[in-house]
Formats: C-alpha cells, sequence, structure tokens
C-alpha cells in the first residue's frame, strides 16, 4: 500500500503533506512505498 500517491492534479496523503517528511520517507525507502519487511522493522 502506498503511503501517498500524487496524480496529475491530486495528492493523497495517510496523514498531512508535508514535503520535508516525505522527502525523507522517499530517501528511506527509495519510493513512496514499503516494498519488504526489514522496512517495517528496524
Amino acid at each position: 500500500m502506498a503511503l501517498w500517491l500524487e496524480l496529475d492534479g491530486l495528492r493523497v496523503i495517510h496523514a498531512c503533506w508535508h514535503p520535508d517528511s516525505i522527502a525523507i520517507v522517499q530517501d528511506e525507502l527509495g519510493g513512496n512505498r514499503f516494498t519488504s519487511r526489514d522496512q517495517l522493522v528496524r
């Protein structure tokens, strides 16, 4: 499940749209979604 979606003219996110926080998560995950269990448990 994606944590956020940015579509043409539409933004959807779980909590709030905060570009700085999104950038941190995107750098850590390599995108906008969890792709492995290792990303969930650290």
